[in-house]
C-alpha cells in the first residue's frame, strides 16, 4: 500500500518567469478523507506527483507550464 505524501514546491512559472513556493503537491489522485468520510482541508495544489517525479522534474520545464526548482516533504 503506498503512503499519502505531501510535498512544498517552489519554482517558476514558465512564461512569465514569476516565481512560486510554498505550492503543495501529493504521491495520491485524490483528496485525503478523515475517518469519517470528510474530505480533509489541505490547499493541494496538484495530485498524482510522487517523489520520483519531482527528482525528474527538477530544473527541468514541465507540460503544466511550470519549472520545480526546489522540493521538501512535508
Amino acid at each position: 500500500m503506498m503512503v499519502r505524501k505531501y510535498f512544498k514546491i517552489e519554482g517558476y512559472w514558465e512564461d512569465s518567469k514569476e516565481e512560486f513556493s510554498d505550492l503543495i503537491v501529493t504521491n495520491y489522485d485524490d483528496h485525503e478523507l478523515d475517518e469519517d468520510g470528510n474530505e480533509i482541508d489541505i490547499d493541494v495544489f496538484e495530485y498524482g506527483w510522487s517523489e520520483e517525479n519531482l527528482k525528474q522534474s527538477l530544473n527541468t520545464p514541465d507540460v503544466t507550464g511550470f519549472v520545480i526548482t526546489n522540493y521538501e516533504e512535508i
